[in-house]
């Protein structure tokens, strides 16, 4: 499953000093995490309380977990209600959960840093690939990564899969051609947009076939490792690493409400099946902002064609103001933020999904308000458009 792009707020903070591997010199090396380890202020803590409170009554989710570090000005992490039904164990920031569409800005990272090293090319098309798929001689790399290429989203036909049989495992391969199946956008490629992990499972597939190597050791050697990013990993296997957050769907009506989905085989690829942490949210969320492993010239051509990320604009002047992504699966939801004004970062966790997949934005709502004014400089950023919600399964379709 794949969440529609989404942002919410961004990263900061952390004291860790990370080694990159796998950077040339010329690229931005691993970024330092600001040190934010005070609190803010009373007066600003009963504020985001308040807001978080608020959210969280409108959600529905069992739980959630928020953070918001900004440098220079301190921290807030807040967590609510509960990580397991069953005991009442209460939610906290360290429990491992899927992440869902998150994933794909892990993968579009490793997709500009192989152009970079120039072993991919961000206009090869996709026929070297997969010749079968329809108009793949004129579907560019670039077009997988800012869904131009209509190639049609399988949210629905994931979700059906899940539901049917949570704990199978169905491989990329049978993805692709379940996508590429389906009737696509009625656009030509590169004329239009059609979010789609499809797109994202494709660039996954020819990023291992590039360098002979799977997903999982791109990940691990590329980012999570470097980044020291240790309580992230692929979720394809079902085993979530204790301690961590049980997840609870409403998407499959044949099962009771508030199904538990903590055991169930994440199979979106590179393009959903990562699960993580809030504090490794938060590491992300500084390491995507800052372009971790890319060339200046490459950090920017992901934020002029929204390669691999969801960018958010000031409404009037277009001025960049974040970037980062929202995700889902079936009993989870994320956001990570990063505010480039001022190195901020708001990251969130929730264990429920509201039968929609938007049950956490709730919560981003009723935060963005108090949450937005601390991380937008008076002198830089206008404050930005009101969220907008992602698509949901209500309409046929499916964010991760």
């Amino acid at each position: 499953m794949t969440h529609r792009r989404h942002l919410l707020i961004p990263a900061a903070t952390a004291g860790l000093v990370l080694v990159a591997l796998f950077v040339p010199s010329t690229v931005v090396s691993a970024p330092v995490a600001a040190t934010a380890s005070s609190v803010f202020d009373s007066s600003t803590r009963a504020a985001l309380d308040e807001a978080l409170d608020e959210g969280f009554a409108a959600s529905g989710m069992p739980g959630v977990t928020v953070g918001v570090w900004i440098p220079g000005r301190g921290r807030w992490v807040a967590s609510r209600g509960v990580a397991d039904r069953g005991t009442g164990r209460p939610m906290t920031p360290n429990l491992q959960a899927p992440i869902g569409s998150i994933t794909k800005t892990f993968t579009g990272t490793i997709a500009l840093q192989l152009v970079g090293e120039g072993r991919l090319s961000l206009d090869d098309t996709i026929d070297r690939w997969y010749p079968w798929i329809t108009d793949a001689s004129r579907i560019t790399v670039r077009m997988l990564m800012n869904h131009s290429s209509g190639i049609a989203d399988i949210a629905r036909q994931q979700v059906d899969l899940h539901c049917a049989a949570p704990h199978k495992f169905v491989s990329p391969e049978e993805l692709i051609r379940i996508g590429a199946a389906l009737p696509r956008a009625p656009f030509a490629p590169g004329a239009g947009s059609l979010y789609s992990s499809t797109n994202t499972i494709i660039l996954g597939r020819i990023l291992e076939k590039v360098t002979n190597e799977s997903c999982a050791w791109l990940l691990h050697e590329r980012l999570l490792t470097p980044l020291a990013l240790k309580r992230t990993k692929l979720d394809t296997d079902g085993v979530l690493e204790p301690p961590f957050s049980h997840g609870y769907t409403d998407f499959c009506p044949k099962l009771p409400p508030l199904t538990d989905t903590s055991t169930w085989v994440q199979f979106s690829f590179a393009a959903g099946a990562l699960a993580s942490t809030l504090d490794d949210l938060h590491a992300w969320g500084v390491a995507l902002g800052q372009g971790f492993g890319l060339t200046p010239a490459l950090r920017q051509a992901r934020i002029d064609d929204d390669l691999g990320v969801a960018i958010q604009r000031d409404p009037r002047t277009h001025r960049l103001m974040s970037l980062g992504h929202a995700g889902s699966e079936m009993g989870y939801s994320a956001n990570v933020q990063y505010y480039v004004c001022s190195g901020a970062a708001w990251a969130l966790m929730g264990n429920g999904d509201g039968g929609t997949g938007e049950a956490f934005v709730a919560v981003l709502k009723a935060l963005q308000p108090v949450v937005e004014p601390l991380v937008t400089p008076p002198s830089g950023c206008r404050a930005s458009a009101a969220i907008t919600p992602a698509t949901t399964l209500a309409s046929g379709t499916r964010g991760d």
